[in-house]
């Protein structure tokens, strides 16, 4: 079992591009298995329990991400077409992700989003009414097609199908102060789909960092073809709700719109008198 200055150089800081190197060869020292807690009563890092597999299923992602790109490849440009027509600025954009033993690599995506939207504020998350996301991104978005073009990254094994999603290197490093083990996620490939993703929301402040990393972890140390092909199916029956969804709102957009210019000084009136609280019907 590891000693306690094991398990923290297995949790040492993400690395800048040029340490990426020594990363992977720290991050692919045997560990525990995280079920059993060490001689300190502390958790230990996570490891596979099917390391043939997490290898074998590049080949298997490789050749599904070619096929899903060759049917996906016209929708990805009428996507890029369309919002480079209705907003300035490229319609697909790269951003770096830390990936695989949080080595950098640049994750492509449709831009849904203000060009250079963050040149002011950094790196930072998107929140539900997030101003910066164009009208055609905000439909996207809800969608999830934006991600369709990081089947690129499959083909260029950066990412899997199936995986923890990535996260920007610039909030990883803050992450893994509040949560040393925020980097043992990243012993397998970043997918495109995950378990936390199809469980949980979008990150919105660390406790749902912190949910997540839960399912993250558990799905790194039980990694099989099994729950893989649940978490396909689950992410099918995710998203084909996701996506009637947005089409129903887009449907009524425009009036939605209209109401929240025609009553934006509605008030709420401060009185202690009434008690706002859920009751049944």
């Amino acid at each position: 079992m590891l000693s306690e200055n094991s398990i923290a150089q297995a949790t040492s800081r993400i690395p800048q591009p040029d340490q990426a190197a020594a990363m992977a060869s720290a991050a692919t020292r045997p560990v525990a298995d995280s079920r059993r807690p060490g001689s300190n009563g502390e958790p230990v890092a996570v490891q596979p329990e099917h390391p043939w597999y997490v290898e074998g299923k590049m080949v298997v992602d490789w050749l599904i991400a070619l096929a899903l790109f060759v049917v996906a490849a016209p929708l990805i440009g009428a996507m890029v077409v369309l919002v480079r027509m209705t907003s300035p600025g490229p319609g697909l954009y790269k951003q770096m992700r830390s990936g695989r033993f949080g080595k950098p690599y640049q994750m492509y995506k449709i831009r849904t989003m203000t060009h250079n939207c963050e040149t002011h504020t950094g790196a930072v998350w998107s929140g539900p009414n997030d101003k910066r996301v164009t009208r055609v991104g905000r439909f996207l978005r809800d969608c999830h097609l934006d991600e369709l073009p990081q089947l690129i990254n499959v083909l260029r094994c950066e990412m899997s199908l199936v995986g923890p999603r990535p996260e920007r290197p610039e909030l990883v490093e803050q992450i893994r102060r509040r949560l040393p083990r925020y980097p043992e996620r990243m012993l397998v490939r970043p997918g495109l789909t995950g378990f936390a993703q199809i469980q949980h929301p979008a990150d919105l402040d660390l406790d749902h960092v912190r949910r997540k990393l839960m399912y993250d972890l558990y799905y790194v140390r039980a990694v099989s073809l099994l729950l893989d092909l649940r978490i396909v199916l689950g992410t099918f029956f995710y998203f084909s709700g996701m996506l009637f969804k947005a089409l129903g709102k887009l449907l009524v957009k425009s009036h939605g719109d209209a109401a929240e210019r025609d009553h934006e000084d509605l008030e709420l009136l401060d009185d202690d008198s009434v008690p706002l609280r859920a009751t049944g019907t």
